[in-house]
């Protein structure tokens, strides 16, 4: 995409010398440049987006990382910690009625996993309290 924005531009360009050198009409010049220009500014708008996707990526395997190494030392040491419970909950919400419901970090993609043969299902220990 980045070529092609820089090829449109290329093209603008030389559609300007042709101009200046009496190639081709101002109406014939005003007509392809909106043209153009129209196709550059999609161009940037996909750009953006694919830059934000791209951010909005790394930021996930980022978080990805962060719980694995977690998670890793959870065979040995059954014990949840403040970081792990950072990396698992999103938030827990209380009632009036003193019931609660938690909300994970990765629970779309827990249950993308759960229908894949290859992922090792680990049973997370009992924590008091909860059920």
């Amino acid at each position: 995409m980045s070529q092609k924005l820089e090829k449109n531009s290329n093209f603008l360009k030389s559609l300007y010398e042709n101009l200046a050198s009496g190639l081709i009409t101002e109406d014939y010049y005003r007509k392809i440049k909106s043209e153009n220009k129209d196709n550059v500014s999609s161009l940037i708008e996909q750009i953006d987006r694919l830059r934000n996707k791209k951010r909005e990526i790394e930021n996930r395997v980022s978080k990805y990382h962060d719980l694995s190494e977690a998670v890793s030392g959870l065979n040995s040491d059954l014990n949840l910690t403040a970081n792990l419970i950072d990396l698992l909950i999103e938030k827990i919400l209380v009632s009036h009625d003193k019931s609660f419901e938690v909300h994970f970090c990765f629970a779309d993609e827990i249950k993308e996993m759960e229908g894949m043969p290859q992922c090792i299902n680990m049973q997370l220990p009992n924590i008091s309290g909860c059920s």
